[in-house]
């Protein structure tokens, strides 16, 4: 077996060194972090050395939100020289996505962008020349309709005609996956009964206030407590991961609408603990999409569609409990972290390389 694979990931968001890997190093760059080192001037000329000399297999760059760069076209010149100097003395972290850029100048080490920002659903300017260097760019949020994600992020790209012309559209599309958020296997589906009775409807945790879709389907909800199901509805408070689990495990259907995002972490966790996630109709490309009536329920946002298919799924309980199973079962094969992180390593490993990630990270 060839030695294990060494990642240096760099970003605004750890994504694999946050959920317990071992080998991998990770530093902060964008933003300033007061729990992950940030990246020094020092470091990188030391990581530059490192990575000539062959200590790592991957770079990632792992963003959660915008990771911006000190030169803005929004702001004045002034402003621009001003954080440029801010950076040269001391905070260099703030060079942002160009640090990845400069790192890998000359360097024959593959690089992989693990973008899982909420909304917009654009590729920031500033994340271009990652597109340009990577072998592929896994995207949370990507749009049904790629060539709106490079929309307004240049001064050209108006509409999509000019984006369907535009040289890095063109030549780097092909590199762009959809991503699951995903769920951490230890952390949720060990630790609740998922067997456990069914006692609630339809449950829903959340915040609801400025969301539209939200806001009108909880208005059906309350609807349908008053005609006497039992729907359990719980705003304005924060429940611990685990009670929030384990009511989600005693309830027929858990509701979770889309929020900044489309992809959402209550859909994997209704899943990994039994039953079966309510959604909207999905907006963006999806890696490994629950089904609809295999492992979750869809609905419309317009009308009384919302109520329709909770009326129609609950007058087939037998249904529902299998298709919890099943859901529970997809989930686990495909979107635990483990999973989603073999999947992102793929492209830039050798099946000797893979086999060997996935013999010491079994998910269950």
């Amino acid at each position: 077996m060839k030695r294990e694979c060494r990642i240096l990931e760099l970003g605004a968001g750890s994504y694999f060194k946050e959920n317990g890997f071992g080998r991998v190093d990770y530093y902060q760059i964008g933003k300033k972090s007061s729990e992950e080192p940030n990246l020094t001037f020092r470091q990188f000329l030391h990581l530059r050395r490192q990575l000539r000399s062959g200590r790592y297999d991957v770079v990632v760059a792992s963003f959660f939100g915008v990771c911006g760069t000190p030169w803005h076209r929004g702001r004045g010149v002034v402003s621009n020289l001003f954080k440029m100097a801010r950076c040269c003395m001391g905070r260099f972290y703030g060079f942002g996505p160009w640090i990845i850029l400069w790192l890998l100048q000359g360097v024959e080490v593959p690089l992989v962008v693990v973008d899982r920002k909420d909304d917009p659903c654009v590729i920031p300017p500033q994340f271009f020349g990652l597109l340009k260097k990577c072998r592929a760019y896994y995207w949370r949020e990507l749009p049904l309709k790629i060539e709106n994600g490079f929309m307004y992020t240049d001064g050209r790209m108006e509409d999509t005609s000019a984006v369907r012309k535009t040289r890095i559209f063109c030549n780097h599309r092909h590199k762009i996956k959809p991503l699951s958020l995903g769920l951490n296997y230890d952390a949720v589906a060990k630790r609740v009964d998922f067997k456990c009775p069914k006692e609630i409807d339809v449950f829903f945790a959340g915040t609801s206030k400025g969301e539209m879709a939200r806001e009108s389907g909880l208005k059906i909800l309350e609807e349908l407590k008053q005609e006497g199901l039992a729907i359990e509805i719980l705003t304005g408070q924060t429940l611990s991961r685990q009670v929030f689990l384990e009511i989600c495990a005693r309830s027929w259907l858990v509701y979770s609408p889309e929020g900044h995002g489309w992809d959402c972490f209550r859909h994997y966790e209704a899943c990994a603990v039994g039953s079966v996630p309510l959604i909207n109709y999905p907006r963006i490309h999806r890696h490994h999409p629950l089904i609809d009536q295999e492992h979750a329920l869809y609905y419309g946002v317009e009308g009384s569609d919302l109520k329709r298919v909770i009326k129609t799924a609950l007058a087939d309980k037998d249904r529902l409990r299998e298709m919890g199973v099943a859901a529970r079962d997809f989930v686990l094969q495909h979107h635990t972290h483990e999973k989603l992180f073999d999947y992102i390593l793929q492209p830039v490993m050798n099946p000797e390389d893979v086999a060997g990630w996935n013999a010491t990270h079994t998910a269950f």
